[in-house]
């Protein structure tokens, strides 16, 4: 909820910086004072901190210590055990969080580095600019790298997601027979490997704590795959499934188009990413303006779009909101298909969880 609340208020951020301006640019006699204007900027810099704070907050904080709580959990474990363990490996994620705003805080600012003076005086300049920001470099350094991590998650899974929505929409769903022969063939697969795993640590004395939780792994992939046979059995026995199956096939026309306007989506973002990076490769001002466009030389038809639908209030927040709730979905479809992945290693297989 907390970065829903985050992408809505980049909506409403626009809306309020256009809604100070007529149509011919001036500003309405409401925001033609400074102060006036400075005060809106103002609660919605500060409605961003908020957000973002509770972002990293969850991040590295909340997140973690539930993840670990759970791990811990164990009829042999005390809550107190739990409750320090849990405390113990979180600290790690703070740990890290505190070093990245100290890394923020203390790196100086290249157009504002003093030279020429002794280490002490430099130093003296580096707190006094820590003063003025008053930690906001350290919030943006570690925001920014928040930021780098979550665009390699866009990359990786929103773009899969993008592709393999649509897709299944047009492929539909496999034949029942067939999902619970894969089914049992999963249950058997877990069944050789809860085997395995039993004479390996049968001869021991004493019982490793991975042993532990990969069994206890391995029981909760067994009911699910139970649950998911009952369910299937379900659905294929169930006398009301000719009524389902009627239902489905009244449905499959809708879909088709869901998916072609979805691919449709697709190619018209891939589109304007490419026209507009395109675009500041070839006419922007380098590097060192990071790339920023004075003048849009290749049209943008995303860009287009919202700029048309801004006739019609209020269109192109919709669109806007429509299609940042497309990128969650893609990226949840995304994670369930692929998994979440640490060093070329599968930390989590999603699609089995859901």
């Amino acid at each position: 909820m907390v970065t829903l609340g985050a992408l809505a208020l980049i909506p409403v951020d626009i809306f309020v910086v256009s809604y100070m301006k007529d149509p011919d640019g001036e500003f309405k006699e409401w925001a033609s004072n400074n102060e006036t204007r400075a005060k809106v900027e103002t609660a919605i810099l500060y409605t961003y901190y908020i957000l973002y704070s509770l972002i990293i907050a969850f991040l590295f904080l909340v997140i973690p210590f539930a993840i670990f709580f759970y791990e811990e959990e164990d009829e042999d474990i005390t809550l107190k055990s739990r409750l320090f363990q849990a405390s113990k490996f979180t600290a790690c994620f703070v740990g890290f969080a505190v070093t990245l705003l100290l890394v923020g805080a203390f790196i100086p600012d290249s157009s504002s580095a003093k030279s020429g003076g002794s280490a002490w005086e430099e130093f003296q300049h580096l707190i006094k600019e820590i003063g003025e920001s008053r930690g906001e470099n350290a919030l943006y350094f570690l925001i920014s790298f928040v930021t780098l991590v979550g665009m390699l998650a866009i990359v990786i899974y929103t773009s899969y997601g993008m592709i393999i929505i649509p897709i299944d929409m047009l492929r539909g769903k496999r034949d029942t027979e067939e999902e619970l022969r894969e089914m049992r063939s999963r249950r058997e697969r877990n069944e050789e490997q809860r085997r395995r795993l039993e004479r390996r640590y049968s001869e021991r004395r004493t019982t490793a704590s991975s042993y532990r939780n990969r069994q206890d792994d391995l029981e909760d992939e067994e009911l699910l795959i139970q649950q998911s046979e009952e369910r299937l059995v379900a659905i294929r026995d169930d006398h009301q499934r000719g009524f389902l199956h009627k239902c489905s096939l009244l449905w499959w026309p809708f879909r088709v188009i869901v998916a072609v306007t979805l691919l449709t989506v697709d190619l018209l973002i891939v589109l304007s990413l490419f026209l507009t990076s395109l675009d500041r490769a070839m006419h922007s001002s380098g590097p060192k303006t990071g790339y920023m466009l004075s003048k849009r030389v290749l049209p943008n038809p995303l860009d287009i779009i919202l700029v048309l639908s801004q006739e019609i209030f209020p269109m192109d927040f919709i669109i806007f909101l429509s299609i940042l709730m497309f990128f969650m979905w893609a990226s949840m479809a995304g994670i369930r298909k692929i998994g979440i992945w640490f060093c070329c290693l599968r930390v989590k297989a999603e699609e089995n969880r859901v």
